[in-house]
């Protein structure tokens, strides 16, 4: 039997190809399916000559406008334009790093430096992961273990 994913590509190919160059078939032989390549060959060497399909979507109209020599000078120092500012989009990499840097360097540092930030209950420090509350009693030094096996 046939794969019901490929019933509907096999029903095109029979109403588009097969009738149309070989008549009514059930079933395909071998040589069917080489005179079907060959007649349609012609077909597929025109096609590969087409444009591109994103080109093709333009139209005519759109694509000869494109083509003409002042569209085409305009474009071309477009393209100048951003190459010249490439270099500076570049360094936007550096400067998002160095501005996440002065937002968040001093966090991290009083976290795991200088500790003030767990020495405050105002501020919990980044490393704490709750509360723990033991004989009513609370305790906010939670520190997540990733392996209690090798803690113990």
């Amino acid at each position: 039997g046939l794969n019901p994913a490929w019933s509907a590509a096999i029903a095109t190919l029979q109403r588009d190809a097969i009738v149309p160059l070989l008549g009514e078939r059930s079933e395909l032989t071998e040589a069917d399916w080489r005179s079907v390549c060959g007649r349609l060959a012609a077909y597929r060497d025109w096609s590969a000559g087409e444009p591109h399909p994103a080109v093709g979507k333009l139209g005519a109209v759109r694509v000869r406008a494109l083509l003409d020599p002042a569209v085409q000078a305009g474009l071309q120092g477009l393209f100048a334009k951003d190459r010249e500012v490439q270099p500076e989009f570049a360094a936007l990499g550096d400067l998002e790093r160095l501005v996440r840097y002065h937002r968040d360097l001093f966090c991290l540092l009083n976290n795991f430096v200088a500790l003030s930030d767990l020495y405050d209950p105002a501020y919990p420090a980044i490393f704490q992961s709750g509360t723990l509350y033991l004989d009513g009693r609370a305790s906010q030094l939670c520190v997540e273990v990733g392996d209690m096996a090798r803690h113990g």
